[in-house]
């Protein structure tokens, strides 16, 4: 698994698990070295997933979507993020909701950092956490 054939040569499309330890280590310590901050050589590998994935839950709040992106089988796995999200924020379900009538509004409303809900009647229907 992880292999492919280009003209007859057999290559990894992915480093191997080991590889990519070693490359982690190595610039783990080469921050510690410029910092000097022994909580550095604190950090896994593993807890970038974690970040990736809690912020990932910040961010778009869809927890099916985490769950999809980090591969999990099982939802109860990816409770996990939001847990600890709402450790780490204001957790609030409150939006500010506007509608486009048209593409200059839509395209303003976007730039102003609302996203995009769903369509009603040929308006669009965008939303902003509060």
């Amino acid at each position: 698994m992880g292999r492919f054939k280009i003209e007859g040569v057999n290559q990894r499309l992915f480093p191997e698990s080991k590889t990519i330890k070693e490359k982690w280590r190595f610039y783990r310590n080469r921050a510690y070295d410029k910092f000097k901050d022994p909580e550095l050589l604190k950090i896994r590998l593993y807890d970038l997933r974690h970040w990736f994935g809690t912020t990932t839950y910040i961010r778009t709040r869809d927890i099916f979507h985490v769950k999809y992106l980090m591969g999990h089988r099982n939802i109860q796995s990816t409770l996990y993020y939001m847990h600890i999200a709402k450790g780490l924020i204001n957790y609030s379900d409150e939006f500010t909701v506007k509608v486009a009538n048209n593409l200059t509004e839509f395209t303003g409303l976007l730039e102003s950092g609302f996203d995009y809900v769903s369509e009603y009647e040929g308006k669009k229907i965008l939303r902003k956490r509060k």
